[in-house]
């Protein structure tokens, strides 16, 4: 049975209850506030119970009951797969734009920890780029692994939390001891040399080796404990594109991809054996080889939107996905459950299907745009904002409404709503000379009181600006950031909290609340 799930769909961004709102970080500041430098972040913030960006990685837990994901919002959620609610939410350290988004994750095999990693964070002109060891029995960080200084694509840990392998964008992989919090051994990709560049890595369930597919299509293996090499794979005409441990350790799966086939290696090079594999159209994948727990089959998927299970005896397809989608690929432990990471340039989602999969079964997905709200509205007796995807603005079924005060609201009228503010107080902003430029001008003296090109100690350009009452503007940044300054340009105080385009902003008639929205499709509400 289909069952349904909530999240964002069509033009029109999350419905908003007061019971979504949840505080952040108190940034009240009396009406004779100095001018600060430091940002500050929302008062309060959206509770969206979906992803807000992109999904880049996924794991079942070791019961089947749950599913984890991670996504660029800079979050790790839990979903209950039989209510599909999510569960809970752990929202590791992260900076401002894309500092901090997350991009690989692994999953302990007996559910205990999990790691997670990403973009890291800008330090001047280098990155640091930490690995963060989560015990999922307290919901706390334990240990940090530091060391990469690039985006971290993939992470791969042995059943016991003890061993981790890294690989980031400039294809080097690093091997950990997880309990000493130390690499034991870095492989840097060396200029000419294809075997030194990685494009697929596992640590072994065991947690004793460590194998990796070269950019020419060659295997190597390593030994976990000491980074010694125990085999190079390198048959002629054979080349390598997926991988994935067998759960006994004992060999990995390997696609040969022009003999249409999966060969299962030890970690001294032995070919344990061959597997013919029939399934029509195909092209190289991206997508790990993944198993059932017990082994008993496995995921194969292409570029070209062709997924199966496979049956590891006899390689034959035991379920082929009615979905012609490119996506990472997994089972859950006990292999009745499937689950499809779908993405392309503008959505990322997570399908599940329970077999036989005629149709998916639930999905959790974030939106079906990812520019972040278009516009935002207040009403003019504060107690309610709306806001949309389109700059087009118009009540329709799926419209989002939000009454601070009694959580009613039932007016379909948008002339009782308020926006962006361009002219109040006897002044008037106005387009600059050059693009992304403001001035606020006097209408009585008709003289340019300030103006906004690039801000101060801010090398990005405003996104968006609006009058608020008590002679004062507001102002959106590429980056995430909100200035609220004085009409002649004075910061008097810098908001954070966006990750990236500020997309909307909106004061509160009565000029105590700003409202904002992002491209990373969030609500921040601001005490002015």
């Amino acid at each position: 049975m289909r069952k349904a799930i909530s999240y964002a769909k069509g033009s029109w961004a999350f419905a908003l209850i007061l019971g979504c709102l949840t505080p952040a970080y108190a940034s009240a500041q009396s009406k004779d506030a100095k001018p600060a430098e430091s940002a500050v972040k929302p008062d309060v913030v959206l509770e969206t119970g979906v992803h807000t960006a992109a999904i880049t990685d996924f794991a079942f837990t070791p019961d089947g009951s749950q599913l984890i994901s991670i996504s660029k919002d800079k979050t790790i959620r839990f979903w209950d797969l039989e209510t599909t609610a999510c569960l809970k939410v752990l929202r590791p350290p992260s900076g401002l734009g894309s500092d901090g988004q997350l991009e690989a994750m692994a999953l302990s095999g007996n559910g205990k920890t999990l790691a997670v990693s990403g973009t890291g964070y800008a330090t001047g002109e280098t990155r640091r780029v930490p690995i963060y060891i989560i015990d999922l029995t307290t919901d706390r960080i334990v240990k940090t692994l530091e060391g990469h200084t690039e985006p971290v694509k993939q992470l791969s840990i042995s059943d016991d939390g003890s061993r981790l392998v890294s690989k980031d964008e400039k294809y080097s992989i690093s091997v950990w001891d997880v309990v000493a919090e130390k690499r034991i051994r870095e492989f840097t990709p060396q200029k000419g040399i294809a075997t030194s560049y990685f494009d697929d890595v596992a640590m072994a369930p065991d947690g004793r080796h460590v194998v990796a597919i070269t950019k020419n299509f060659k295997v190597i293996c390593w030994d976990a404990k000491t980074g010694t090499e125990t085999c190079r794979t390198e048959p002629k005409g054979t080349s390598y594109s997926q991988l994935g441990w067998h759960p006994d350790s004992k060999s990995v799966a390997v696609r040969a991809f022009k003999e249409k086939a999966v060969d299962f290696i030890s970690p001294d090079g032995n070919l344990f054996k061959r597997l013919e594999i029939k399934i029509g159209k195909d092209a190289p994948g991206f997508s790990k080889i993944h198993f059932s727990k017990e082994g008993s089959r496995f995921t194969l998927s292409s570029s070209l939107g062709v997924n199966n299970v496979i049956d590891t005896a006899t390689g034959q397809v035991i379920t082929k996905i009615p979905d012609n989608t490119t996506g990472n690929l997994i089972l859950s432990p006990d292999g009745t459950r499937i689950a499809l990471r779908a993405y392309s340039s503008t959505r990322a989602d997570i399908r599940i299907w329970n077999q036989p999969a005629e149709a998916w079964d639930s999905k959790l997905s974030v939106n079906e745009r990812l520019d972040g709200p278009a516009r935002v509205l207040w009403k003019r007796d504060g107690n309610e904002i709306r806001w949309s995807r389109t700059r087009i603005v118009g009540y329709s079924a799926g419209i989002n409404l939000v009454d601070l005060q009694s959580i009613a609201s039932a007016t379909k009228s948008l002339e009782d709503h308020i926006g962006v503010v361009t002219e109040l107080d006897g002044v008037r902003i106005e387009k600059g000379a050059s693009a992304y430029s403001w001035i606020v001008k006097d209408l009585a003296q008709q003289i340019v009181l300030g103006r906004w090109t690039k801000v101060a100690g801010n090398d990005k350009q405003s996104d968006g600006i609006s009058l608020i009452p008590n002679r004062r503007v507001a102002v959106g940044f590429t980056n995430g950031q909100l200035h609220l300054c004085n009409h002649d340009g004075t910061v008097i105080r810098k908001f954070e909290g966006h990750n990236g385009n500020v997309t909307a902003l909106a004061s509160s008639p009565n000029g105590r609340y700003l409202a904002s929205s992002g491209r990373d499709n969030l609500m921040a509400l601001r005490v002015l």
